[in-house]
């Protein structure tokens, strides 16, 4: 089963029984028959990073910022080679590895800025956050170690599905979405303090769909939406440091 990450936790292994193991056999099967777009994959993320979530140990996870799907899009590297966005992790953007970086990903632009707002109290422009960061007077990890380390204290990253067509937002939501279920109710079974920060209304009915409504869950607009910012869903989770 290459779809399992090299390592996976014990907090894990009860999800993965026959029935489970079966559904991604059939996923697994699926992505492996699909054609190569023009740029040279059939989907992103790359296999080994499409279910990396179950490489943290799941009594750790504090929160989980839920996103829809991996971003569909792709770039060219610096050995001229093409290379998807998605790295397996919600929101996180591959070739962004400077907050100076011109990049056009608004989702991820958003959730800096309301980071900022959620430390200082301060709305800011993008231009005005990244001089704060260039002169020292914001301190924020940068894209790489931001997303690692927030993982490290505990965020899960997660996506309502794993995998996406070149240039084909929804293309694989049916595809996942038994797998997913299971997921959810999983985590929901086994770790009942997790707060879920679910970013616009289809991830928030995407969970309540599946494992109800509690009240640790968080829902606000999505992140490409400018009042993502001001709704600050940040606020919420204070056990978490969210700029260091």
């Amino acid at each position: 089963m290459t779809l399992l990450p090299n390592y996976v936790d014990d907090s894990w292994k009860e999800l993965l029984s026959d029935d489970f193991i079966e559904k991604l056999n059939v996923i697994e099967k699926t992505l492996d028959r699909m054609p190569l777009h023009d740029c040279g994959y059939a989907y992103f993320p790359k296999k080994d990073k499409i279910m990396r979530f179950l490489s943290l140990d799941l009594q750790n996870i504090k929160c989980i910022i839920l996103g829809m799907e991996p971003y569909p899009s792709w770039y060219i590297n610096e050995d001229g080679k093409i290379e998807g966005v998605a790295t397996g992790r919600s929101f996180e953007v591959k070739n962004v590895k400077s907050w100076q970086q011109k990049f056009k990903q608004a989702s991820l632009i958003n959730i800096l800025k309301a980071i900022v707002f959620n430390e200082t109290g301060q709305k800011k422009t993008i231009a005005e956050i990244r001089n704060d960061i260039d002169n020292g007077d914001f301190q924020m990890s940068e894209p790489p170690e931001w997303f690692d380390k927030r993982e490290q204290s505990g965020v899960l990253f997660l996506n309502a599905t794993l995998t996406v067509k070149p240039d084909q937002p929804d293309s694989h939501t049916q595809l996942w979405e038994a797998v997913m279920n299971d997921v959810m109710k999983y985590i929901d079974k086994k770790n009942k303090n997790v707060k879920w920060l679910l970013f616009g209304k289809n991830a928030k009915q995407r969970v309540i769909f599946t494992i109800g409504e509690n009240n640790n869950q968080y829902h606000c607009c999505h992140p490409r939406l400018p009042q993502f910012v001001d709704e600050n869903i940040f606020k919420n989770i204070e056990e978490i440091k969210w700029n260091l």
